[in-house]
Order: C-alpha cells, then sequence, then structure tokens
C-alpha cells in the first residue's frame, strides 16, 4: 500500500493481485437491506443501500456538518456483454472526490494467469520498418452473461472515515484493461453506514459514464518488455483522451511499489496545462517531487483533450516479483 500526504490530506492507493480480506468493522447486515438508493434511520446511525447495472455508480452525499462514515461494504461484478476473450487483467474500486480532487481511492484487482519471471509481452516499434508484437499471455472466453470479475469488501478506506462538509461523489467502477467498456455487464451492491451525528446528511445518486483502462500492452509506444515482475519496461508510451464531462484518473499501481530499482517518468498534455512526474528508486530509496504527484499521477481535470505519455524501467534483482507495471484507470463522469 502507498500512502501520499499531500496538501494535508491522505490519499490511500491499493493495488493488489488477489481479492483484499473481507473487512467487517461496521457492516450491514446484507440480508435486511435499507430500500434501495435511500438513506434510513436505525438504532441511532443511518444505513444506505444501493445498487446499478450502469458503468459507474455514483453515490452523492451532501452536508452541512462533517460525514463520518463507520463502515462501507460493496460488491462489484463485470460478466460478459456477449462472448468475450480477455488475458485476465481487472480492477475495481472507489473514488472519493469533491470534483476538484481526488479525496480518496481505493480498489482491488486481479492480474493474469502468469508466473513471477515469465514473459508475457514484447512490442518494438522502430519508424516504418519494425514493428513486431508477441503477446505470451494466457487469454480465457467467456460466454455471455459469464462473469469476468468481481471484488468483494475490498475497501477498508472506507471504514470509519471522516469526510469534510460539502458536497462529495462516491464513485464506484470496475473494468477490464484489455476490454472496451461496454464488453461489458456491471453489478455494483453498496453498504454504508454512518454516525449518529449524521442527521443532516442527503444522499443521491446516479450513474452512467465511460472507463478507460491501460495496461502495459495498451499503449502506442516504441518498446514493451514485460517478464512479469522481474523486469518491466515501457519506452515512449502514448495514450489520448477525449473527455466530454468530468475526467478522474489514476494509476493503480507503481514500478515501486514493493522496492524495485528503476525509473518512472510520466507526461500530460492537458486543458489544465502540463503537468509532469519524475522518479527514480536505487537501493531501496525513491527520489522524487512529491509535489508533483497530484495531476500527473492522479487527478481530476475538466473535459477537454489529454495526452498522457509515460516510460518506465523497473528491475527486481531478488527474483521476487517486486517489480510492477504500471496500471491506468480513468474516468469520464458528469457529476450531479
Amino acid at each position: 500500500m502507498i500512502i501520499y500526504k499531500v496538501k494535508k490530506m491522505c490519499i490511500v492507493t491499493i493495488f493488489i493481485i488477489l481479492i483484499l480480506i473481507p473487512s467487517t468493522q461496521g457492516r450491514l447486515d446484507v440480508h435486511n437491506d435499507p430500500p434501495v438508493n435511500k438513506l434510513q434511520s436505525s438504532s441511532g446511525t443511518y444505513h444506505f443501500y444501493g445498487e446499478s447495472n450502469a458503468p459507474i455508480y455514483i453515490i452523492t452525499l451532501e452536508s452541512a456538518s462533517d460525514i463520518v462514515i463507520v463502515g462501507g461494504q460493496s460488491i462489484i461484478t463485470g460478466r460478459a456483454n456477449g462472448t468475450q476473450t480477455t488475458a485476465g487483467s481487472s480492477y475495481a474500486g472507489c473514488f472519493i472526490t469533491d470534483g476538484k480532487t481526488l479525496y480518496i481511492f481505493g480498489g482491488a484487482g486481479s492480474s493474469e494467469g502468469v508466473q513471477i519471471g515469465d514473459l508475457r509481452f514484447l512490442h518494438l516499434h522502430l519508424g516504418t520498418l519494425i514493428n513486431y508484437t508477441n503477446d505470451f499471455r494466457g487469454y480465457q472466453t467467456y460466454e455471455h452473461n459469464e462473469t469476468m470479475f468481481g471484488c468483494s469488501d475490498s475497501y477498508a478506506v472506507l471504514d470509519n472515515i471522516t469526510i469534510p462538509s460539502g458536497k462529495w461523489y462516491l464513485i464506484y467502477f470496475g473494468l477490464a484493461f484489455d476490454l472496451d467498456y461496454d464488453d461489458v455487464l456491471y453489478d455494483y451492491k453498496v453498504w454504508l453506514n454512518f454516525s449518529a451525528e449524521c442527521e443532516n446528511l442527503t444522499i443521491s445518486t446516479s450513474e452512467g459514464g465511460k472507463t478507460y483502462g491501460l495496461c502495459y500492452a495498451n499503449y502506442d509506444a516504441n518498446l514493451v518488455f514485460s517478464r512479469s515482475w522481474t523486469v518491466e519496461c515501457l519506452l515512449n508510451g502514448k495514450a489520448d483522451f477525449q473527455i466530454n464531462d468530468t475526467f478522474l484518473y489514476e494509476f493503480v499501481s507503481h514500478p515501486f511499489t514493493w522496492g524495485a530499482s528503476g525509473f518512472w517518468n510520466v507526461k500530460w498534455n492537458t486543458p489544465q496545462g502540463e503537468q509532469s512526474f519524475f522518479a527514480v528508486m536505487l537501493k531501496k530509496k525513491l527520489y522524487c517531487n512529491e509535489n508533483n504527484v497530484e495531476g500527473a499521477v492522479y487527478g481530476v481535470g475538466t473535459y477537454g483533450s489529454y495526452s498522457l505519455q509515460t516510460s518506465y524501467f523497473a528491475y527486481d534483482s531478488t527474483d521476487k516479483g517486486l517489480a510492477w507495471t504500471p496500471f491506468f484507470v480513468g474516468l469520464d463522469v458528469k457529476l450531479p
């Protein structure tokens, strides 16, 4: 887990190969749900249950006082819309934002069925003469309505947290990195418990939007080399996004999450201007400008055109699988 403290806020990023162990604190009884998408008072606390089948599910919280979430539970499932074939990398999570910055974000993911050290992807593109790709990942085909990915109870960050007064959005999403968002059928179920002090809290829900996912294989790059979690390299990877509403984005995994050596460079051209981040990890010590994390590694932006360019090299000399490849998640959502 990586924790950033930026402008006196704690930003939590979680990326785990397997589904996180469930947390039971503040949990609602899932067999005694409140009315769907409604806030209900019971035993001195306030309870919410919501569900959606849209690509993105938004819960809007608004209060003149601090909002205290004493417990949260969610189940996110992605099923095949028609017959779909995927290598297996997926991610599901929740962003909390006021529309200006990401206050908290977290989630859980799954990776391809490869072993540490396996060669899983090679791509070389130099000029007009060389354009070579060899994909060693194993693929699986799912029939219509068959479950492709899912996670449950993956956000311990929603247990016993306090959000400042104002208007906030809990944005739930899920995606497979090698499929379009409309290749997936979604199912969201969310349970939230609020403290007794939240008597003036109002809740509304909305849904819709578009998800973007990028793994090493999705970039327009000059070089991609992935020897699973031991050597990860991408040079001059590029991706473009045309955003209609609000852009929420985050690299949900980082090359140095577990201490591998190497470098990572990220550069954005956005409607708000240029954002960049550069980091080097040597002998388990990270050298970077943390002031540039927000806006480059994660951020919130307006509508318009976005261009991403990134390069990285991560090497694990221990063969313990400490070198990671940055997986990217972006959401184009209309905030109420």
